[in-house]
């Protein structure tokens, strides 16, 4: 109507390339999805979102990744195919959003940067644990060993992540989807597991889970982002200028099945069931080596895992050049490689509590 009446004249603009550098909307809105061509057979990610990444793919159409083991072969399967139109697009897609993204978005919130210092003014309870700020792993986690401070102390803007991953069917019939999502720990209880509070990571896509090591793949892309954000990334704040924001994984909760999936255990029916301890259970009477026996045991005769260990073993693992060597190491020491293994902090035996 002002248009109108000062007999201006406004053309809306045609494209959203246009439309954000007049506005500047991406300071405010999130635009931190990326595409990759995924692989229905190897589960391999092919970089399927830049002209230069197209055009690449579109000379190879089959999958040529080798995986995210040494000595395994592309399985050359299609993973493009034209369209009813003729346009060429991967037979299945994947969609990762960028967590350094996301925080960006976060931190140009009102009252985000004031929330996720209130950890430091709450009220404790001499004795009592009562939020996850109460814990020793809170206190005293470090990037760095020779760390002088724990990381949530050097800087209001060190973030800690918890990381969780579930399958679901989101249809009647047995397709199965899982999702990536973290939560950031520095929020207020009341606030934490908010949806817009969560960063939803991706969407596995179905009809079925991936199996064991081809989660990793699915992975890769949030511990590449983790690794950077791990030595801090300059980020807007909404009321407090350019800081630098540095973040780290330092819990992992979800339900059993999937935690030996992603943290690279095997199944919790196998000889040494448990993630925590080197205990060796025997077969359950009748059930034709398919259960454990969890009764009569010494807890005063439990090995802890280790870290050096667990990462030893699942580095060996991943080296083995057969897949019988591969099951013989996994009834042994029942451990696979992990790619969260690549975070230098990662301590498998704290980060992923019994379920």
């Amino acid at each position: 109507m002002v248009l109108c009446a000062t007999n201006e004249t406004y053309t809306f603009p045609s494209s959203a390339c246009t439309f954000d550098a007049w506005c500047n909307s991406s300071v405010f809105c999130h635009d931190g999805i990326k595409e990759y061509a995924n692989c229905p057979t190897c589960h391999s990610m092919h970089p399927y979102n830049s002209e230069q990444e197209k055009q690449a793919l579109h000379r190879r159409v089959t999958c040529f990744g080798k995986g995210l083991l040494p000595n395994s072969q592309p399985c050359m399967t299609d993973i493009l195919k034209a369209n009813q139109y003729g346009t060429i697009l991967p037979v299945r897609s994947f969609f990762y959003n960028s967590v350094i993204q996301t925080l960006q978005s976060f931190l140009m919130r009102d009252n985000f940067v004031n929330d996720i210092k209130k950890w430091k003014t709450r009220q404790t309870v001499t004795g009592k644990l009562i939020d996850i700020y109460d814990g020793l792993v809170w206190k005293d986690f470090k990037v760095k060993k020779d760390d002088p401070k724990a990381f949530v102390e050097e800087s209001d803007y060190n973030l800690l992540f918890t990381l969780n991953c579930d399958w679901f069917r989101g249809y009647k019939d047995s397709y199965s989807v899982g999702a990536v999502y973290m939560t950031i720990q520095n929020l207020p209880r009341e606030v934490r597991n908010l949806r817009s509070n969560t960063i939803l990571v991706c969407l596995i896509n179905g009809p079925n889970e991936p199996s064991t090591f081809q989660t990793n793949n699915y992975l890769k892309p949030l511990v590449d982002d983790l690794l950077v954000l791990m030595n801090g990334v300059k980020m807007k704040t909404k009321h407090n200028g350019i800081q630098k924001v540095k973040a780290a994984l330092s819990l992992c909760i979800m339900d059993l099945p999937a935690q030996k999936k992603v943290a690279g255990f095997t199944s919790f029916s196998c000889f040494h069931a448990c993630h925590k301890c080197k205990k060796r259970f025997g077969e359950l009477s009748g059930t034709g080596n398919h259960a454990r026996d969890f009764t009569d045991f010494d807890d005063k005769g439990w090995v802890s895992r280790t870290c050096e260990q667990h990462r030893e073993e699942a580095e060996v693992w991943r080296q083995a050049t057969t897949k019988a060597r591969r099951k013989e190491l996994e009834d042994k020491n029942s451990t696979r490689w992990s790619v969260l293994l690549d975070l230098p902090y990662l301590i498998q035996s704290v980060m992923w509590p019994l379920m």
